[in-house]
């Protein structure tokens, strides 16, 4: 693609680095418009529209990563986004999943996590410092 071999030419093998902030901006124009006119620009630009669906629940998922220890009422969620009914459509359309299909797969993930870092740690004290016999 032409964008990021100007691109890299310029931040890489441009015989004057010190043209490369004034030449970033035109590039980036340029970046921006090849993403947004491109395939995925759509959806790229319902992402960026402050008041859009898919913005507010950026914010609603925003506290679940924040608060991603503690169950968060999918009221508080809806809240931050939009009305209840609404959320769990719009949540369920833009992450293929329920509410509670989420919290299932974040309980399983942390779990296996959880299991990991056991058998890891087993490894390490069972044969001496390490498991590859160092």
């Amino acid at each position: 693609m032409r964008t990021f071999s100007t691109l890299s030419v310029v931040c890489c093998c441009s015989p004057r680095p010190d043209a490369a902030p004034l030449l970033r901006p035109g590039i980036m124009l340029e970046l921006h418009f090849w993403l947004l006119s491109g395939k995925h620009g759509a959806a790229l630009r319902t992402l960026a529209d402050p008041d859009s669906h898919a913005s507010r629940l950026a914010a609603a998922i925003a506290i679940l990563r924040a608060e991603y220890r503690s169950r968060v009422p999918t009221e508080r969620l809806a809240a931050a986004a939009m009305n209840l009914t609404a959320f769990h459509k719009h949540f369920k359309h833009m992450t293929s999943l329920t509410r509670s299909a989420l919290d299932q797969n974040h309980a399983l993930s942390a779990y296996k996590f959880r299991m990991r870092s056991r058998r890891t740690l087993h490894s390490f004290t069972a044969r001496g410092s390490c498991r590859w016999s160092c």
